[in-house]
C-alpha cells in the first residue's frame, strides 16, 4: 500500500477535516517537514513535538492534529515514491532475468566447434552473461534494504503520531 491510512496511526476523526490546510500555517508546515525527514531522529522529533506542544496556548487539539496530518501527508508522499521506485526496480530485475535466460539459451544452442571465431564468440557471450548475473545478484542483495524503507516510514509515522497524541492531554 503506497499510503498509510490516518486511522492506522491516529484515533481522532478530525484529521480528515484538516485536509491540506496544514500547509497554510508556516510553523506547522516547517515542523511537519522536519518530523517527516528521515534524517531527523525520533528522539529529536519527540523534542520538537514537545517544544511545539509546550508553546501552544489555544486551539491545542487542532494545531497538534494539523501537525500530524502534515507529517503523515509528507511521509505518505515519500513512501509512495519509494514504492513506485521498487516497482521500477522489480521490472528492471525481471528484464535482466529474461536477458540472462536468453543468453543461456543462446550459449546452449551454439555448436561447440574448435574454431577460434567460435571460441571467441562463446567466451564473449559467457563474459556478458557473467556480468549480467553478477549485476542481478548485487541488485537482489540491495532489494531487501530498499523494500524495508516503506516499513520504516510506517513505524516513523506511528511513533510520531503516538508522541503527538501524548501532548493532546
Amino acid at each position: 500500500m503506497p499510503q498509510i491510512s490516518a486511522g492506522q496511526e491516529w484515533n481522532d476523526p478530525s484529521i480528515e477535516a484538516i485536509g491540506e490546510s496544514w500547509r497554510d500555517d508556516r510553523i506547522i508546515f516547517d515542523l511537519a517537514q522536519k518530523l517527516a525527514a528521515r534524517r531527523t531522529s525520533i528522539e529529536e522529533a519527540n523534542e520538537l513535538i514537545a517544544s511545539f506542544g509546550a508553546g501552544l496556548q489555544s486551539d491545542r487539539q487542532n494545531q497538534l492534529t494539523a501537525l500530524f496530518a502534515g507529517t503523515l501527508s509528507l511521509i505518505n508522499s515519500e513512501r509512495a515514491s519509494i514504492i513506485a521506485g521498487i516497482g521500477r526496480y522489480a521490472k528492471r530485475q525481471q528484464a535482466l532475468a529474461k536477458k540472462i535466460e536468453q543468453e543461456m539459451a543462446e550459449l546452449s544452442s551454439r555448436p561447440q566447434d574448435d574454431s577460434e571465431a567460435s571460441k571467441s564468440e562463446r567466451a564473449d557471450l559467457q563474459e556478458v552473461q557473467a556480468w549480467d548475473i553478477r549485476i542481478f545478484q548485487e541488485r537482489q542483495k540491495s532489494l531487501a534494504y530498499v523494500c524495508e524503507q516503506p516499513v520504516l516510514l510506517e513505524k516513523r509515522a506511528f511513533a510520531i503520531g503516538r508522541e503527538i497524541v501524548s501532548h493532546l492531554q
